[in-house]
């Protein structure tokens, strides 16, 4: 009869409690993943918005765990971002060309009275070119821990009157900080999830109204709903970050 050897059998039980190990590690990862993903879902039913004139970092990651939307005052410190115009941009970049999705936009029409109507909706290649990513991730910052990753900061740019349908925010962090003009801003609780399919007049009816000034910052908690209006002009940017353990999970959904 044939026996194994002690080193075949070393080398099996080497191996098998080497795919053990990776088991019980790929059991706690996802342990994990579930848990903080259960977190981010989680919301307070009783919510209101509140405003905080301290900007200060631990003032404001105390307000964050409330799961309470956020109206931030007194953030915005860069010279460049707090005298930003259209004007301003266009003169800071002449004949710089917006590369929008398939279609490329002047940006100097932002400029010109003779246009009414356009916009250009969440931007990445913008922050960069015209140099705002260090100024704006430094306010990121703010709303950052040690799991924070997967930050993406995007520009919008209205001129006339638009109105934007429901979105939903699917990160952990949704931060909109307003650089030029007002935004009115509709921010929805989750517990009324049935008003996806209704019209903008009717979502409104549940919202928190916002009118979101030049300077000010809106933290909107995860799985909030929300719609925003403009009428006239502005410039405004979204900044959303994930975790370690909900970015693929968001990325998916």
């Amino acid at each position: 009869m044939y026996l194994p050897s002690s080193l075949f059998i070393d080398d099996y039980f080497h191996i098998s409690l080497y795919n053990l190990m990776i088991l019980i590690f790929l059991l706690i990862l996802i342990g994990i993943m579930a848990y903080f993903i259960r977190e981010s879902q989680k919301f307070n039913h009783s919510a209101e918005l509140i405003q905080l004139q301290d900007s200060n970092k631990s003032v404001i990651q105390d307000n964050i765990q409330s799961k309470s939307p956020l109206l931030i005052h007194n953030l915005i410190n860069d010279d460049v971002l707090s005298t930003m115009t259209f004007q301003s941009i266009v003169d800071d970049n002449p004949g710089y060309i917006i590369k929008d999705n398939d279609k490329n936009i002047s940006l100097s029409i932002f400029n010109d009275d003779k246009i009414k109507q356009t916009y250009v909706i969440e931007n990445q290649n913008m922050i960069k070119d015209l140099e705002l990513y260090n100024p704006l991730n430094n306010i990121c910052n703010t709303f950052s821990n040690e799991l924070t990753c997967n930050l993406k900061i995007k520009l919008n740019l209205f001129k006339g009157d638009h109105k934007v349908t429901i979105q939903k925010n699917k990160h952990n962090s949704l931060l909109i900080t307003q650089l030029f003009g007002d935004t009115i801003f509709y921010i929805i609780n989750p517990k009324h999830n049935d008003i996806v399919a209704k019209s903008h007049d009717e979502i409104k009816k549940w919202a928190i109204k916002i009118i979101l000034k030049k300077g000010l910052n809106l933290y909107i908690p995860p799985e909030w709903y929300y719609i925003y209006e403009v009428n006239g002009e502005s410039i405004f940017v979204n900044s959303y970050s994930d975790n370690y353990f909900t970015f693929l999970y968001n990325y998916l959904r």
